[in-house]
């Protein structure tokens, strides 16, 4: 079959597929928010197999991406570490030594001058602890003889868990 005989039956063609989402989502919602944005009037995504050509297919899966990100679990997870980086991690540390320290161990990393606002330079490390700790359980997804950091911090404790190197864990 000639190259463009051959996109053109691929853009024509109908794909069966199905949506399969997160436990925390209520696929019904989901379903219902995909046929609104696709304005066909009737019903296309059903909770079954049904059949999509490629455009509706990418708008299917652009708009699924767009509910998930809408979902209050999302908005809500947000306030849990805004609330953890505020309440339990500058608060605690707020007015000792602690920002000295910071502030030496930035200064010498990235040679940034501190602003002279402690709070900002602890939310910062709380930033950067965070962004780490992420990036680690993203390395452990691929090496599996890594233990997840919830168990180091349960053994440890958080705050004792995070001046301890896990070489030997």
């Amino acid at each position: 079959m000639p190259k463009g005989m051959l996109i053109e039956q691929i853009k024509q063609s109908q794909f069966n597929v199905k949506i399969i989402a997160p436990k925390y989502v209520k696929v019904s919602s989901l379903l219902q928010f995909i046929n609104q944005q696709l304005g066909t009037g009737r019903p296309l995504v059903t909770s079954g197999w049904f059949a999509v050509d490629i455009p509706t297919l990418a708008n299917v899966i652009r708009y699924a991406i767009d509910y998930l990100i809408q979902e209050g679990g999302i908005e809500e997870e947000i306030e849990k570490i805004k609330h953890m980086i505020n309440d339990n991690f500058v608060n605690s540390l707020r007015g000792g030594e602690v920002y000295r320290e910071i502030y030496d161990v930035m200064y010498r990393l990235y040679g940034m001058q501190s602003p002279t606002d402690e709070d900002l330079m602890l939310t910062q490390a709380a930033l950067s602890l965070l962004l780490t700790a992420i990036f680690y359980e993203h390395v452990r997804n691929t090496h599996p003889n890594l233990n997840p950091l919830s168990n180091y911090a349960s053994e440890h404790g958080s705050i004792e868990a995070s001046s301890k190197p896990l070489m030997n864990y």
